[in-house]
C-alpha cells in the first residue's frame, strides 16, 4: 500500500519572498494606483479586451458560447416563474446549434464589415467532432465567435448583442415558450 517514498516527504515551501510568484497581470507602479482589483488598474480592461480579441477563433466561439448561454438563461429568467425542467427545454431549444443557424441567417445583413470577417473565419473552421449538421454546427461556431467578438468590444460592450441578436433571441424564446409542455404519463 506505498505510493513510494515520496509520500512520507513534506515538501515544505520557501518562506523567502523572492520565491513567491509573481500575478502575471499586476502592472509595475503605474501611477500610485494599487489595489486588490485588477480593474482598477486604469490599464488592465483595455489590455484584457486586446488579448481576448487577439485569441482564435475557437476560443472566441468557446467564450461566445458562454456569453450567449448566460444572455439567453437571463432573457428567459426575466419571463417569469417557469419549473425548471421547463425553463432547461426552452434553453436548450434556444441555444442548439440549429435554432443558432437560424438567428445568423436573420441578422447577416446587419452585420458591419469586421463583424462578417468574423462570422467568415469561423464559419471555416475545421470541426473535429462530427456533427449532426455540419452547416448548422459552423454557423452556430460563427454567431457565439460573433457574440465573443462583441462582448470584447472597447465601448459599449453588450450594445450590439442587445441591439443586433436581441429581438432574434427574443422571438425564438417566445416561440418555445409558447409551445405546449410534452403531457408526462
Amino acid at each position: 500500500m506505498g505510493c513510494g517514498r515520496g509520500w512520507r516527504v513534506r515538501h515544505r515551501p520557501s518562506t523567502s519572498r523572492a520565491a513567491w510568484p509573481r500575478h502575471p497581470a499586476k502592472p509595475p507602479s503605474r501611477g500610485g494606483v494599487t489595489g486588490a482589483s485588477p480593474v482598477a488598474w486604469g490599464w488592465y480592461s483595455s489590455t484584457v479586451t486586446t488579448a481576448l480579441r487577439q485569441r482564435s477563433i475557437r476560443t472566441l466561439a468557446w467564450l461566445g458560447d458562454a456569453e450567449f448561454e448566460c444572455d439567453v438563461r437571463r432573457r428567459i429568467a426575466l419571463r417569469g416563474d417557469y419549473p425548471t425542467g421547463r425553463l432547461d427545454r426552452v434553453r436548450a431549444a434556444v441555444t442548439k446549434a440549429e435554432t443558432q443557424a437560424e438567428m445568423l441567417s436573420a441578422i447577416e445583413s446587419e452585420l458591419t464589415d469586421d463583424e462578417t470577417a468574423v462570422v467568415r473565419r469561423a464559419r471555416n473552421l475545421r470541426t473535429t467532432r462530427a456533427a449532426r449538421s455540419v452547416a448548422a454546427y459552423r454557423a452556430a461556431t460563427a454567431l457565439e465567435a460573433l457574440v465573443a467578438f462583441w462582448c470584447t468590444g472597447e465601448a459599449a460592450p453588450s450594445r450590439r448583442l442587445a441591439d443586433v441578436l436581441g429581438p432574434v433571441i427574443e422571438r425564438a424564446i417566445d416561440e418555445e415558450l409558447a409551445r405546449p409542455e410534452p403531457k408526462r404519463g
